[in-house]
This record gives C-alpha cells, sequence and structure tokens, in this order.
C-alpha cells in the first residue's frame, strides 16, 4: 500500500522495489521516498549507508546503482571520493569493478597501526642492478602521479 503513482495495487506476490531517491536536500544528504538517508558530502565524498535488515535483492541491485551514478558523477566533475563501510562489504570489489569499467588503473594501500606520515608519500626499495636503496612513492602517491584509483585498505 501506500500511494505514490505508480498505478497497480500491492500483493504479497509483487517484488519490493527499492525506494526512490526524493531529493537532496540539504546539500549533502540524500533523501529517499522510504525515509532512508545517505550522506553525499560534496567535495571529498563520504558515501556510506548502512545496510537495511535483509534487504531484497531489487534493493541492494538499485542501491548499487545509485552508488555507482553518484561515484561516477564525483569523478567525472573533478571531485575526490572515498567509500566507507565495515569489513566485507564489498567497498575494494566495488571499486575494482569500476575501474575495470573505466579502463583505470587500481593502487591498493595498505594501512595498518604502524603507518607513519611518511609511508603515505614514500617507501624504501631496492634498486634493480646494483641493489643501491632508493625512496619510491608510495601507493598513494602513485595512484596520485598516474591518474589511478587507490583504495587505502585496512
Amino acid at each position: 500500500g501506500g500511494g505514490g503513482g505508480g498505478g497497480g495495487a500491492d500483493t504479497a506476490d509483487s517484488p519490493q522495489r527499492a525506494p526512490a531517491l526524493r531529493t537532496i536536500e540539504p546539500p549533502g544528504q540524500a533523501q529517499f521516498e522510504d525515509g532512508s538517508t545517505l550522506a553525499v558530502p560534496l567535495g571529498s565524498a563520504v558515501r556510506d549507508r548502512a545496510p537495511p535488515q535483509r534487504p531484497p535483492f531489487e534493493y541492494a541491485v538499485s542501491a548499487l546503482q545509485d552508488l555507482r551514478h553518484a561515484v561516477l558523477t564525483d569523478l567525472s566533475l573533478g571531485r575526490d571520493v572515498c567509500l566507507s563501510g565495515g569489513r566485507g562489504t564489498g567497498k575494494s570489489h566495488f571499486v575494482e569493478s569500476l575501474a575495470t569499467d573505466l579502463g583505470m588503473d587500481v593502487e591498493v594501500f595498505v594501512l595498518h597501526r604502524d603507518l607513519t606520515a611518511r609511508d603515505l608519500v614514500q617507501r624504501r626499495g631496492v634498486r634493480e642492478g646494483d641493489g643501491a636503496t632508493e625512496w619510491l612513492d608510495s601507493p598513494l602517491v602513485a595512484a596520485a602521479r598516474r591518474g589511478s584509483l587507490a583504495i587505502l585498505d585496512g
């Protein structure tokens, strides 16, 4: 039940459809017709939506399509995007899939407790041939220089 103009009555056999995006007001807050919200800060965007209790398949597909559209929009406008969420929720897989579709490379940077500020930009490596040590770009800097997508994992 519940109005909203689509013509047909709801039945027990009808699949549940995903809530449609209603508005993006205030800026940075997407509101859906079911009352749920999605944080969409402009600039360096964080998209984090707690999954509903046992979402129907259609809901998950629609939410993923909405996320993909939002990320592609931000990337096309030259904005940075940050996906945040719990372990095993598919963030890395989403980025790798998106990169494949866009023909982009992905650099993975593993975060850990002992990470230093220098580790974010450089790492020590061994030069081929003479075995001398040298400073190399971190995966994060390498991604920025090449225009690749970066996954900060950890």
